[in-house]
């Protein structure tokens, strides 16, 4: 008989509950219950079973980070996400309890979750609001008091109409004192997600996986273009494995292949979460596959990538996939930082640094919009940069904020809202 692999889930009642419910969906893993009714007795908790289990999951960020302050990991660790997904949730939750608040523009607190991600989702919802205000989760804090206090100092100021928290006893502490506010929890699907990337952790862990490598395989039809693509992937690989080490082949004329540690890797996926080098991979004018192979040697990490081009031979070749000789996983687009090919305007790269954004994005904005003085959208910059909406809006805010950027008008997209219009300052930019 196979022993099942023990997963610790550590959180209040009502999200350990709500991650056991998806347990018989992991017939491999038997989930032990470790509830909690204050995020600081999580270490407590952690220190007292950790010795017992295969892996730890938190049903939130915020204890994973509390404990990680106090404790040593032994095993392997990982939460469910805040996402914007549970907050919309929260939204809907807040217009149905409170329809009467919805005449006019609220203004609105929240916490835990990033500040931009905040004020997109409350745009795309459209959800007409006066102010909102972000505390971001801050590990140098003590999280309790200083996450009440924030939502508490603005309703007695007046500034807020309702109150959102990641916090399961802020949220209980605010409306214990009379307060409008709603809970932000984990949707079913941020908690699946969160459970397949522990499991694959607890894989790693077992068979001490120490080597990557990681298959290019370039598509473009039109030799120019792919021994162009190539060459940019190439002299951008060099670069980042001076930094971190490894190795770049190019083995055939359209193929290249990177060996490296399994560890890194593991980082800049952000625990396997995100496809590598995916900034690198936008400016890609081709079609272009990536296979990542780990293994505990390069023979084994080889053969594990061999494998797999044969298994998505019949999926979506231009994915990014993850084989440990075991399961393919595909890992999803993600922002990860860019591999810049080399920018000489001095000027750009003030800008840049200034604000922070990529030159080459700048480059390409300024060489793509300069001369349209009808003016231009987020998404049309988006599409030119091969960005995210999400990301290209973030770029265009900070240009304006720093005078590089007007605003001329809105422009009509149909059923959506309106765009706003932008052109470039030439006096500026």
């Amino acid at each position: 008989m196979i022993e099942l692999r023990k997963i610790g889930v550590i959180g209040p009642p009502d999200m350990v509950e709500k991650v056991l419910l998806l347990s018989s969906e992991y017939p491999s893993v038997k989930f032990v219950s470790c509830p909690y009714e204050n995020e600081k007795l999580a270490p407590k908790i952690v220190k007292e079973v950790q010795h017992k289990l295969d892996g730890i999951l938190f049903t939130g960020p915020i204890p994973y980070h509390i404990s990680f302050e106090y404790l040593k990991i032994r095993k392997p660790w990982g939460f469910v996400p805040y996402t914007t997904t549970g907050l919309l949730k929260a939204f809907i939750d807040f217009m149905k309890e409170h329809p009467e608040k919805l005449r006019k523009p609220i203004s609105l607190s929240l916490d835990t979750l990033k500040e931009n991600d905040v004020i997109d989702m409350v745009e795309e919802i459209g959800l007409t609001v006066n102010r909102v205000f972000v505390k971001e989760y801050d590990p140098t804090q003590e999280i309790f008091p200083s996450f009440l206090r924030f939502h508490v100092e603005l309703f007695k100021d007046g500034k807020i109409d309702v109150a959102f928290s990641c916090l399961k006893s802020t949220w209980k502490e605010l409306k214990k004192q009379g307060y409008p506010a709603f809970l932000v929890s984990p949707m079913r699907n941020s908690i699946r997600v969160a459970i397949d990337r522990l499991i694959m952790e607890m894989d790693y862990e077992e068979r001490k996986l120490d080597v990557a490598f990681v298959l290019f395989k370039f598509r473009n039809k039109d030799d120019f273009l792919r021994k162009k693509d190539m060459i940019k992937v190439h002299d951008g690989l060099l670069d980042e494995t001076h930094r971190w080490g490894g190795m770049v082949v190019h083995q055939d004329p359209s193929t290249l292949f990177l060996i490296t540690s399994y560890s890194h890797i593991h980082r800049i996926t952000d625990g396997f979460k995100v496809s590598p080098f995916q900034e690198l991979l936008d400016e890609v004018s081709g079609e272009l596959s990536m296979i990542v192979g780990v293994g505990r040697d390069i023979g084994e990490a080889e053969k594990n990538v061999r494998e797999a081009e044969k298994i998505v031979e019949h999926r979506d070749q231009n994915g990014v996939y993850l084989y440990d000789g075991r399961s393919l996983k595909k890992l999803e687009p993600g922002s990860r930082e860019r591999i810049y090919t080399k920018i000489t305007d001095e000027r750009i790269m003030r800008i840049s640094k200034k604000l922070g954004i990529n030159p080459i994005n700048l480059k390409i904005l300024e060489e793509n919009f300069l001369k349209v003085r009808d003016g231009f959208t987020s998404d049309e910059v988006a599409n030119v940069l091969k960005l995210s909406p999400r990301t290209a809006r973030r770029i265009l805010q900070r240009l304006k904020e720093a005078g590089f950027l007007r605003m001329v008008g809105k422009k009509s997209m149909g059923k959506g809202r309106p765009k706003h219009l932008y052109i470039i300052s030439k006096e500026e930019m």
